[in-house]
């Protein structure tokens, strides 16, 4: 689950169920604008930034540990529980190339 609480009136602004299970990691683009969650049920998701609304999601091979998002949010590098790094690139909405939301950048 992924609180959202104001700072410093310390109000809870929002909750959102966002893995089956244990959510790992979290990364805030530095533009604010999105957040990235890691969960144990292999998923990364990107969520709009305050209201949680969902952009886009992937499934690793095993639990995601850890995140990293690019400080305009649209790179995010994952780690899972296997040892793998995966580096996800966020498309925009529309774009041709654009079918599940993140593309898997291979060499």
């Amino acid at each position: 689950m992924i609180l959202v609480w104001s700072f410093p009136a310390c109000e809870l602004l929002s909750t959102t169920q966002a893995h089956a299970g244990r959510v790992r990691s979290l990364a805030m683009a530095a533009d604010r604008r999105s957040i990235v969650s890691a969960g144990h049920d292999r998923k990364v998701r990107v969520w709009r930034f305050p209201d949680m609304t969902p952009l886009a999601a992937f499934v690793a091979d095993s639990a995601v540990t850890a995140v990293a998002a690019s400080a305009d949010g649209r790179l995010i590098v994952a780690a899972d529980a296997q040892g793998c790094a995966h580096f996800l690139r966020l498309e925009e909405p529309g774009t041709p190339s654009s079918t599940t939301g993140i593309t898997t950048d291979a060499p």
